[in-house]
């Protein structure tokens, strides 16, 4: 009795066993039938292909090479001398002579002087104005003022006086010789007013 309670707890056990790997079998195959009847195909979208341009070629610049300088072998040429115009010739030439005048200067040159100059009318007689009476009175007084003034500054010597007396004494010989020279231009009045100062002058640097 004991070893077959022991048996069939064997084989109960192992039966047990059985089941439950059936059972756990057949729940997974539900549970796999239920996801794979329930999950939809997923559709991949179509991938679109982009049309991209090419990339433009990459240029590299290459620097110039340098270029050796060419030593110019033109000469350069004398400017022409520039020919005097044909005008100038023209106008240097002399003009000839027109045939008319030539004639009257070969007769002119032929003939011999025979007409005498004519004699100068005699020159009638000087008639005095009250203009010209005045005149020879005021040529007659400057000259008799500077006569004055020459006596006076004929006796100071220059050498005793002082600078500014010295500049006076130049200054009165200038005057005389200015009023001369206005007399000679017939100025009177001007030769009137140098005689005044020079005969002024005078008679200080005579005291």
């Amino acid at each position: 009795m004991t070893m077959r309670g022991g048996t069939l707890r064997r084989t109960s056990l192992t039966a047990w066993r059985r089941y439950r790997r059936a059972l756990a079998s057949a729940v997974v195959c539900l549970v796999a039938g239920a996801g794979c009847a329930r999950t939809k195909p997923v559709a991949v979208p179509a991938v679109v292909a982009l049309d991209v341009p090419p990339p433009p070629a990459r240029v590299i610049s290459t620097p110039p090479e340098p270029v050796a300088p060419v030593e110019s072998t033109t000469v350069e040429r004398p400017a022409p001398a520039t020919r005097p115009s044909r005008a100038r010739s023209i106008a240097a030439r002399p003009e000839a002579p027109k045939p008319a005048e030539a004639g009257r200067a070969e007769s002119g040159t032929d003939a011999p002087a025979t007409a005498a100059p004519e004699a100068a009318p005699a020159p009638g007689p000087l008639l005095r104005t009250p203009q010209t009476a005045d005149e020879s009175n005021a040529e007659k007084r400057t000259k008799d003022v500077l006569g004055r003034a020459t006596q006076l500054l004929d006796r100071v010597n220059a050498t005793t006086l002082g600078q500014q007396a010295r500049q006076q004494h130049e200054t009165a010989r200038r005057f005389v010789e200015q009023a001369l020279q206005a007399l000679v231009e017939r100025n009177y009045v001007l030769a009137s007013y140098l005689a005044d100062k020079a005969e002024t002058l005078a008679k200080g640097l005579s005291r």
